[in-house]
């Protein structure tokens, strides 16, 4: 694999954009140019962030919890939920007026809003990764 390609797990790579559009990654030339904001999601169902991004590494930390979460955990506002639970397992069995006020109270509406957000790139990209498996399902049972 290239140096320039940091591998957070399977399916989230941090790669310099910069690097990408003066074709220092072969393995992603393709990509070249073909990118918005912060981050690429491949036909493969990869999302690629962009290293160079100010919150990067904080959004790469976000992307790699919601991707570990199951599809219910996914639902709107209980990845958030499940994120807060880790840092703080006391709130496991809060109800939804006392996560609420916490989230008020600490003023996390914000990262409430990220979270839901990046809850529905990740049900985007494994619907993503679901197709290109099914087009190509010979191909993953070639491998075995």
């Amino acid at each position: 694999m290239n140096k320039n390609i940091e591998v957070i797990n399977e399916h989230l790579w941090l790669v310099n954009f910069k690097h990408l559009d003066q074709g220092y990654i072969s393995e992603l030339k393709h990509m070249s140019q073909n990118h918005t904001d912060y981050r690429i999601l491949t036909k493969e169902g990869i999302l690629i962030l962009d290293k160079a991004y100010e919150e990067g590494k904080d959004v790469a930390t976000l992307f790699n919890f919601v991707m570990k979460l199951d599809d219910e955990q996914l639902q709107e506002g209980q990845s958030f939920k499940s994120y807060l639970v880790e840092k703080n397992p006391k709130m496991k069995d809060w109800d939804e007026k006392l996560m609420n006020t916490y989230v008020g109270y600490h003023c996390l509406e914000n990262l409430l809003h990220v979270f839901n957000n990046i809850s529905e790139m990740e049900k985007v990209r494994r619907k993503v990764e679901k197709e290109y498996k099914r087009k190509n399902r010979f191909k993953f049972l070639k491998r075995r």
